[in-house]
């Protein structure tokens, strides 16, 4: 299973922010760097993150984006969600027990996923980022 660039990059520029002050604005072209993040993806997601009210955006100079809500109440499950439109694993067309069968596990392993999800959030992820720095990954 994995991501899709988009829920990955939303979820990347929402943990660049909160890693930072949250009153400080930050602009396309800044996280896009920090990030590496294209900039085409990010001018898609960051008015979609908008919309749903996780970040405001200040337009002319000194402009971008910040951070609205705290990381603690950004739940990743609403993220993927908002990226995607939906959660759940594609199921299989009913055919007969077999595909029924793969059905209702699709169902529960989606559900799983789900509460998972729904306990993590961009706080959570912050904590992976702390515990991380000054790891060394040489070979």
């Amino acid at each position: 299973m994995q991501l899709s660039k988009k829920s990955e990059y939303a979820l990347r520029a929402l943990l660049y922010m909160a890693r930072r002050p949250r009153q400080v604005i930050h602009t396309i072209q800044e996280i896009s760097q920090k990030e590496k993040i294209p900039t085409k993806f990010l001018e898609q997601i960051l008015p979609i993150l908008k919309q749903a009210g996780y970040v405001a955006s200040k337009r002319g100079l000194g402009g971008g984006h910040l951070l609205l809500q705290p990381p603690n109440q950004i739940r990743i499950f609403d993220i993927i969600a908002l990226m995607e439109g939906t959660m759940l694993l594609s199921d299989t067309t009913p055919g007969g027990e077999s595909d029924m069968a793969i059905g209702i596990f699709l169902r529960g392993f989606s559900g799983e996923i789900a509460r998972l999800l729904n306990a993590l959030t961009i706080a959570d992820l912050l904590q992976n980022v702390h515990a991380l720095e000054g790891t060394s990954f040489e070979i």
